[in-house]
């Protein structure tokens, strides 16, 4: 009786997004990617509720925002980093944990 409406998905490709006018460096791209990935593992924790967290790390992947304090620890190789300074690295680009 009702047909079922096919659902349409939106082109979130580096390509797709070139379609519409947005140009990422593949450092960009996968940074976007990954903070999507963040946010939709995140489901069940409480940062669901704190969508501006996101933006902010958006912002941040785009070069909108400064990075200074990051910058210092970023010109390391990564096999040489510690696992606690890997964690710091990890939280000053994707936010810190509550304790």
């Amino acid at each position: 009786m009702f047909k079922k409406k096919k659902q349409h998905e939106f082109d979130t490709s580096k390509e797709g997004y070139e379609y519409i006018g947005l140009h990422f460096t593949d450092e960009q791209y996968e940074d976007i990617s990954n903070i999507n990935l963040l946010m939709v593992n995140d489901m069940y924790n409480k940062r669901q509720h704190i969508p501006v967290h996101y933006i902010i790390l958006v912002l941040k992947a785009l070069g909108l925002l400064q990075t200074e304090k990051v910058d210092e620890v970023c010109h390391k190789n990564a096999a040489d980093y510690t696992r606690e300074e890997y964690e710091q690295l990890f939280q000053r680009k994707y936010g810190k944990f509550k304790e």
